[in-house]
């Protein structure tokens, strides 16, 4: 369960850090 949700965390880091790479190029 604790893993998921960490798993869910860092997913969402890394969508907001390719929106910011897109954005950034």
């Amino acid at each position: 369960m604790l893993n998921s949700f960490t798993y869910c965390l860092r997913n969402q880091e890394v969508k907001d850090a390719i929106k910011k790479t897109l954005e950034g190029s």
